[in-house]
């Protein structure tokens, strides 16, 4: 008998009416019933990332990323460690909403990754939706990983203080970068920690491995 499979991708979880049929949500807190599948970091993306570990570190925090509606959040809060970090790396522009279209101050891939290897720390904040794929990128820097809190259930998440430094507001955030500044040795563990929690759980092959197997529980195949 046939089995069906919806994976709602979307920034905001779809309503979905009660069916015979599994739901994979990126955007879920573990509490409606659906299957959690968050992005992951395709295995190829990884290798790219590593290539560029021995840039020298010429920034405090690095953060290139699209401002739209919906982000304009980040506005707020880039400008506000602008005025605290003179050295840190962080540029906006609008978004590309198809391949042909490139606004200014969008970088390629490769420069994108390149610069995001010479800072010590990499920020992520919340996109249109609270799963980025930034935030994966950033796990396989060579780089302090601080994120945003989200309300996301994500399985073999990065645990606080050992993979990732997690913040809620303004203050805290820059009581952390301070901390990672004056602490580059001491704080050297949790980037290696994030990198190899990235590589066991969360690289694109295995989160196919993780989605095959919660499938065949769900239909107890």
């Amino acid at each position: 008998k046939a089995k069906l499979v919806i994976i709602d991708g979307e920034d905001k979880p779809v309503a979905l009416l009660p069916g015979p049929y599994a739901v994979c949500r990126r955007e879920t807190d573990g509490t409606d019933f659906s299957i959690p599948l968050p992005m992951a970091l395709p295995d190829e993306l990884f290798q790219r990332i590593v290539s560029s570990d021995s840039n020298n570190k010429l920034f405090s925090i690095g953060f290139l990323g699209s401002i739209r509606k919906q982000t304009e959040i980040r506005r707020f809060w880039l400008e506000k460690l602008g005025e605290c970090y003179s050295d840190a790396l962080l540029s906006t522009s609008g978004a590309a909403y198809n391949p042909d279209h490139h606004t200014d101050g969008r970088v390629d891939l490769n420069s994108y990754y390149n610069n995001l290897q010479k800072c010590k720390i990499v920020l992520t904040l919340q996109g249109a939706g609270y799963d980025t794929l930034r935030f994966w990128e950033n796990a396989a820097c060579n780089a302090v990983h601080v994120s945003e809190k989200t309300p996301l259930f994500i399985p073999n998440d990065f645990i606080d203080g050992k993979h990732i430094i997690r913040f809620t507001e303004l203050d805290g955030l820059r009581r952390i970068i301070d901390y990672v500044l004056n602490n580059e040795q001491k704080v050297r563990i949790i980037i290696e920690n994030s990198r190899n929690h990235l590589q066991k759980y969360h690289l694109t092959t295995i989160r196919a491995v993780y989605f095959l197997d919660r499938i065949k529980k769900t239909f107890n195949a």
